[in-house]
């Protein structure tokens, strides 16, 4: 299997040269059918409005209407469903990718029923920790029996014959299905990680990914661990990454303030937050951050800040599993909130592809970007080491482009992490060339 990658700097213009190509591939018949993948409901389709109560078509349905873009709803209650329905018809589909990361190795068959191509707008979340069992739980079925762990490849097999409750309804119902999958590994004697299918991409005739840094993701790692072939495509754009890179030196402002310089030492990573932003802590934080944003005039609703979501907001039902205890309770976190950014606007620090907050002038970076350690360490033992600082790079400028910047207009940068400030600066000032070797 091969994998068409066309990783090149936002902005370029590589969505829009992909959307050319779609419509010229459909003209000439190359393909009977096509499946646009994108992190946004906003690009695909399908997000429904609240006052008519109706779906509403995205960029993909704008721009290329001839193609007649299906999305998929909860027909029966179920997205899913209507999306194999539309597989099955032939229809050309656009989708999240949260959407077909629920499909299993099942509807390879139901995808070869036609030529078709796949276009992944930005890397799919190839490896994920599971989530939906405790560690003691899981040691005690592993203790009965019920499942094992073939010691070459990690696999997680479960044993059916020895399950005294054999039903999928039942509490690990899901565990069950992505053992018998395949696709569920046990990590250093506790852990769980998801692998998606290959089998399902490589029902396709072609799969085509566009992003940027390729190198520094889990889906470059899950390619290497999977033997599939990665073939470079560099296109005629309207802007090259030098280009790029240029005007972003002149439109944004890394702003550095006595202050700041006193916290800079800081990790901010998702541990550090948990363990050691206490309430002294993140009150100094907060005060520095203050400080900045008077300095850039900027009014509330123009500013955007990313930190972990449990020292931004209470409200508990927006708090991921990272944030509760196995044992079901909150961790509470003192909250960065402080003067002149209370009611900036949050958003998480793996964004990408949205032009939602292009006309946010400031962005606040509150984060020490690190790979998931469980996901690292698998990969690492499959012999394919991700590279942090990469890793690191490309999630943090993807971040940055979802401000003004990608308008060409003036935007301030703050940043306390000394360590992501200097990434940033070596990422200006490197070829992307450099910076993967």
């Amino acid at each position: 299997m091969k994998i068409y990658l066309v990783d090149e700097v936002m902005s370029s213009g590589k969505s829009h040269w992909m959307l050319n190509k779609m419509k010229e591939w459909n003209e000439s018949k190359k393909f009977k059918q096509f499946v646009y993948l994108s992190p946004l409901l906003s690009e695909v389709g399908g997000v429904k409005c609240n006052t008519t109560n109706k779906y509403l078509s995205g960029r993909i349905q704008k721009q290329l209407p001839d193609m007649k873009f299906k999305y998929p709803i909860p027909v029966k209650g179920s997205k899913r469903s209507h999306s194999l329905e539309l597989l099955h018809q032939g229809e050309n589909i656009s989708a999240t990718h949260n959407l077909f990361l629920n499909l299993d190795k099942s509807c390879s068959d139901l995808i070869k029923e036609y030529d078709n191509v796949l276009v992944i707008d930005e890397c799919l979340d190839a490896y994920q920790q599971f989530r939906g069992i405790s560690k003691k739980s899981l040691a005690l079925l592993i203790e009965q029996g019920i499942f094992s762990v073939d010691q070459e490849s990690l696999k997680l097999i479960y044993h059916r014959e020895k399950d005294l409750f054999p039903d999928d309804g039942w509490e690990f119902g899901e565990l069950i299905k992505l053992s018998e999958a395949g696709c569920i590994f046990y990590v250093n004697g506790e852990l769980l990680v998801w692998e998606y299918p290959v089998s399902i991409l490589s029902a396709f005739n072609e799969v085509w990914v566009l992003t940027y840094l390729f190198e520094g993701s889990f889906m470059s790692a899950w390619c290497k661990i999977n033997g599939i072939e990665v073939v470079r495509v560099k296109p005629e754009l309207h802007r090259s990454t030098e280009e790029v890179k240029a005007y972003i030196k002149d439109c944004i402002e890394v702003v550095v303030t006595p202050s700041l310089k006193n916290i800079e030492n800081y990790s901010y990573s998702q541990t550090w937050w948990g363990n050691s932003a206490i309430e002294s802590v993140v009150d100094k934080v907060r005060k520095s951050i203050t400080s900045c944003v008077t300095i850039t005039k900027a009014k509330t609703e123009n500013i955007l800040i990313t930190c972990p979501k449990a020292n931004w907001s209470n409200d508990k039902s927006e708090y991921d599993s990272d944030f509760v205890s196995e044992q079901g309770k909150i961790k509470k976190r003192p909250l960065i909130k402080g003067k002149g950014f209370s009611r900036a606007d949050w958003l998480y620090s793996d964004a990408r592809a949205t032009n939602d907050y292009s006309h946010k002038s400031v962005l606040v970076y509150l984060i020490g970007k690190n790979p998931n350690t469980v996901l690292w360490n698998f990969c690492h033992s499959k012999g394919v080491s991700l590279d942090k600082e990469l890793y690191a790079i490309a999630s943090m400028v993807q971040w940055i482009f979802r401000g003004s910047v990608r308008k060409k207009e003036k935007m301030y940068l703050i940043m306390p992490s000394k360590e992501m400030r200097d990434l940033y600066f070596k990422w200006l000032e490197t070829s992307d060339e450099d910076l993967v070797k």
